[in-house]
């Protein structure tokens, strides 16, 4: 049976720079070629000053334009409107990816406080040795997404609760593309990595409310880094 694509409803920022996509082409722009003013942008393109920022914010963020101070704004790399769906995809990509950030920080700081509640106290030792190896690796190599997985998945382990593994085990596989240098960014656990040691104190101090709390201050991170 053929499959129908879904119907993605631009926003006017996404419009503009389908604008902005347009225009580059259509004035055969070349790479480091200098955009037309901020105001004279806005006024040919019949959006204000603020949608407009908006829209050049995100190419910025994508490395497509370069703001000069005092100069103006630069094409870095080159634009058509066949390369927009770019900017929308991030931007869809970013609020999903976000989306199950939430469901897993809900997840895993009840996993986080049975842990601390029940677990026997040989695993919650495993789980200091994983701390080790994470802590370990980073300092050697910088991020590393397989041994921030193991230690993260032995808390689904140390809940004791076989649906917390079942739930979180095809979260986990959307997430893991991601996390081969997110957003382009090396070092994106750097913020986080204290953390993971303050959580396994917390378990092993036998601290539910605690173990939660730092789950939840985890996720803060990660969801700032990404919006930011």
């Amino acid at each position: 049976m053929a499959t129908i694509a879904k119907v993605v409803t631009q926003t006017k920022t996404e419009a503009v720079v389908e604008s902005l996509a347009r225009f580059v082409t259509e004035a055969k722009l070349q790479v480091s070629d200098r955009l037309p003013a901020e105001r004279d942008l806005a006024i040919a393109l019949g959006v204000s000053r603020p949608v407009l920022r908006e829209a050049l914010k995100r190419l910025e963020a994508l490395g497509v334009i370069e703001p000069r101070p005092g100069s103006g704004t630069f094409l870095r790399t080159t634009l058509s409107p066949n390369h927009t769906h770019l900017v929308v995809q991030v931007d869809l990509e970013r609020e999903s990816l976000i989306q199950l950030l939430e469901l897993r920080r809900a997840l895993e700081s009840e996993a986080a406080a049975m842990a601390a509640a029940r677990a026997p106290d040989e695993a919650i030792a495993n789980l200091g040795g994983l701390v080790d190896q994470l802590e370990d690796e980073f300092r050697r190599t910088g991020d590393n997404p397989e041994s921030d997985k193991a230690f993260h998945m032995a808390l689904y382990v140390l809940a004791e609760n076989r649906l917390f593994w079942d739930v979180i085990t095809p979260v986990w596989e959307q997430l893991e593309t991601f996390w081969q240098y997110p957003l382009g960014k090396r070092d994106f656990a750097k913020r986080t990595l204290p953390l993971h040691r303050e959580l396994y104190e917390r378990i092993r101090a036998r601290d539910p409310e605690g173990a939660r709390k730092v789950v939840h201050r985890m996720f803060e991170i990660v969801e700032e880094d990404l919006r930011a």
